[in-house]
């Protein structure tokens, strides 16, 4: 589990991911979302750079919870959070 985001750091956006990074285990890490993430979220197609930002800056902790969530329950979490 991500134990502190640094959004301090400039959030990478790319119309097929999103990248932050994190702290895990002590130790700075960046992790990378898979735009598909959102479009299964929001149960759209297609998903631009803006929205995966504002969706993801609004409540970044909650949003990683909440995806996690629902991708483990399909066994889908580790292919798309690298």
């Amino acid at each position: 589990m991500i134990q502190e985001l640094t959004l301090d750091a400039p959030v990478r956006l790319d119309p097929d991911f999103l990248e932050f990074t994190g702290s895990l285990d002590g130790r700075r890490q960046v992790f990378r979302v898979d735009a598909g993430v959102f479009r299964e979220l929001l149960q759209v197609r297609r998903i631009g750079e803006a929205s995966m930002k504002n969706l993801f800056m609004a409540d970044a902790e909650h949003f990683l919870l909440v995806a996690t969530r629902k991708l483990a329950s399909r066994g889908q979490a580790a292919r798309r959070f690298n």
